[in-house]
């Protein structure tokens, strides 16, 4: 009987060798003949035939088989060729380009991480040189000039010598030449110093910036502060060095209270430069830019505080009386009200308020100590409301102790950064596009990682098909099963979109989730649900095609391993759907002191259960590949593509949509760099500078 069997089976076998071409159409065709010739080979037993009648009865039902193999052959011709493109597009296209993705995303955002570094203020750090080799010449030269010059003011000078009319470009380039002067190894003369100033004075002569500079430059040339600690009364002692020095300073000073303003052409000079750096559509650009901004070196600050706290003391030493000494002594309130509407940042403005108080105070002393007490009590109160505004700032940053945990518990890293100094009134609304946008950085570096662990997959995924084919000797090969379009809409659209996109909407718009706090404040929550979406997505999928490709092997005759006990896979998911509910609802279970840990334990303990499913299952493979070699094999080999098409999708579509959230969500920022770029490290900061600008101006004009 058995070989009686197997000889209608031969029959049957050779009707479908046409279809050899395509293992798995070929295999369906027969096990679709088989079933037949049994049915039909029943039912004549029961009619009381016998099983050699039984069986050529049912052979001849089936028909003549040269007759069939050709009908076969010719009607599924067509069939045949379509459903070989498809093999060529999953093997030879999807598979390759997988691969390529994945190790193209691993490179890419190993890159990425250089923008960690620059969250302090590091202009030389990678991120920094990798925008230099994007810009062009011109861009590079705006904002480094002729680096084969020697020194950082010979490259500025390269700028203003391209364009000679340019007064901002020759302020900038003065401002650098009073920065080298000062490093002595340089040996700058002040010959050469003045002599470039009175080129500034030359272009624009109604400018009292160079003649400023000139002042401190000699009030330091003439004349130091010695200490003398027996004098515990006053231990600061101006002493004359130089009297020619001193006198060409005051005729300096004179000259600049001739002219209208001062202005040193800053905000000017650096949006300039930062227009010629790359449209902000990552954070490090915007690092780039914050770095950038703070590489800027404003040297006139200490000189130019030094001076107006020595003219008190030289008219002292002087011993100077009337006109003359009032004329020195009142150059500070000139000075304050032409430089404090060009103030730009907030360092500008503190040293301002620092100008004034200790300059206005000591002016005061000395007209006290002339018996001057009219002019005293003026210039104190000229100092008190002068200084009014800084003081109500710094108290009420003193007052505010729960700012800095706010921009901690809701902002991103660099508003925790930069922000808490300001003390300036912001809102949750303010904050949330700066965590956005480092939250969803977070997701493309967790996206990256999920991809690379796939392209790992399958490349042992392929490895294990290709072990499977060398054991069967060449019998038989492993069946590449092509996906339905029910098993294409069941895998990616239950397996993967419909998680990706249930998460999307708990996280950004149900307030339930870890996105309503910085990354830095519920990082365990948060790397706990990322890790939830992984297991969700990454089981459903596979569960789905696992299972498809397990019945349809069964299906074509191909001997099925049951590869994961039931009941461990149930468990699997109830513990996944708890720990999804635990997430939900955490704001009512756990206080805030104990959720991180349960959190961080929880999504681990579920990787950990995950992990070890995929251990037991591929052990149990491994196992049995010998005696189920052709199952596993096709089972790894029709999973390639599942794995390639996974890759794809979140490299291709998820990626690249996360990216357009994150320009999308620093473009909204209304804290960090702002399109105007009028900040020196923030918008915020720009608002404080203009609020306290505006009131230290209305004040000296009163």
């Amino acid at each position: 009987m058995e070989t009686l069997y197997k000889k209608s089976l031969k029959i049957i076998q050779d009707m479908t060798a046409s279809l050899k071409g395509d293992e798995e159409l070929h295999r369906d065709v027969t096990q679709e003949l088989i079933l037949h010739f049994e049915e039909s080979v029943a039912s004549y037993r029961k009619e009381g035939k016998t099983e050699e009648e039984s069986h050529d009865l049912a052979l001849k039902a089936l028909g003549d088989p040269k007759l069939i193999a050709e009908e076969l052959a010719d009607s599924n011709k067509s069939r045949m060729k379509i459903r070989a493109y498809i093999g060529l597009l999953l093997k030879r296209i999807l598979v390759p380009a997988s691969l390529i993705i994945t190790v193209w995303m691993g490179m890419h955002y190993a890159q990425r991480l250089d923008l960690i570094s620059l969250l302090g203020y590091m202009p030389d750090g990678p991120s920094m040189k990798k925008v230099e080799a994007s810009l062009s010449e011109s861009s590079r030269f705006l904002l480094y000039g002729d680096t084969s010059r020697t020194t950082r003011s010979a490259q500025e000078r390269a700028i203003w010598e391209k364009h000679p009319e340019n007064k901002a470009y020759f302020a900038n380039y003065a401002r650098m030449l009073l920065f080298d002067y000062r490093n002595k190894s340089l040996n700058i003369s002040y010959e050469d110093l003045e002599k470039e100033f009175r080129k500034g004075e030359a272009l624009d002569p109604e400018n009292s910036f160079y003649n400023y500079l000139l002042a401190s430059i000699l009030f330091e040339k003439g004349s130091e502060i010695a200490i003398d600690k027996k004098n515990e009364k006053n231990p600061s002692q101006f002493v004359i060095k130089d009297e020619a020095s001193l006198d060409a300073a005051v005729k300096e000073l004179k000259k600049a209270k001739k002219k209208p303003f001062y202005k040193r052409y800053y905000e000017v000079m650096l949006n300039e430069r930062l227009d010629s750096l790359p449209e902000t559509k990552r954070l490090e650009d915007d690092i780039v830019k914050i770095a950038f901004s703070a590489g800027t070196l404003l040297p006139e600050l200490a000189p130019t505080k030094n001076l107006f706290s020595k003219i008190p003391q030289y008219v002292e030493t002087k011993e100077l009386r009337g006109d003359e000494a009032s004329s020195l002594l009142d150059c500070w309130e000139d000075f304050v009200r032409k430089a404090t509407p060009d103030t730009w940042c907030l360092i500008d403005v503190l040293v301002m308020d620092a100008i004034i108080s200790i300059s206005g105070e000591k002016v005061s002393e000395v007209y006290r100590s002339f018996g001057n007490d009219e002019a005293a009590s003026r210039t104190l109160e000229l100092v008190e409301q002068a200084n009014q505004p800084v003081a109500n700032w710094k108290a009420q940053r003193e007052n505010n102790e729960s700012y800095d945990f706010i921009t901690k518990q809701k902002g991103g890293m660099l508003a925790s950064m930069l922000l808490p100094a300001l003390d300036e009134p912001i809102t949750e609304e303010d904050l949330r596009p700066g965590r956005m946008a480092e939250r969803v950085i977070g997701e493309q570096f967790v996206l990256t990682i999920i991809i690379i662990t796939l392209g790992v997959m399958l490349v042992a995924t392929w490895a294990f098909y290709l072990n499977c084919k060398k054991l069967m000797d060449g019998n038989s090969s492993p069946v590449l099963l092509l996906p339905t379009g029910d098993l294409a809409l069941k895998a990616f659209g239950l397996g993967i979109l419909l998680p990706i996109g249930l998460y999307f909407v708990y996280t950004r718009w149900t307030g339930l989730s870890s996105y309503e706090f910085s990354l830095s404040f519920e990082w365990p929550r948060g790397l706990a649900e990322f890790l939830l979406l992984t297991l969700t997505y990454l089981s459903l999928s596979l569960n789905i095609s696992a299972s498809y490709f397990a019945k349809r092997c069964k299906s074509l005759g191909i001997p099925v391993e049951t590869i994961i006990n039931p009941i461990v896979g149930k468990i699997f998911w109830i513990c996944l759907s708890i720990a999804w509910l635990f997430c939900v609802t955490k704001n009512g279970l756990l206080g805030e002191s104990q959720h991180g840990a349960v959190f961080l334990t929880l999504g681990i303990s579920l990787l950990l259960f995950f992990i070890v499913l995929v251990f037991i299952t591929l052990r149990k493979a491994w196992i049995s590949r010998k005696s189920h070699g052709l199952f596993f094999g096709s089972l790894s080999r029709s999973l390639l593509p599942v794995y390639a098409c996974a890759v794809i999708f979140l490299g291709a579509i998820c990626l690249p949509y996360i990216q357009k959230k994150e320009s999308y969500f620093l473009s909204q920022d209304p804290l960090l760099f702002p399109d105007t770029k009028t900040g020196f490290f923030s918008a915020l900061e720009d608002k404080v500078t203009q609020r306290l600008k505006t009131s230290m101006e209305k004040a000296l004009m009163e």
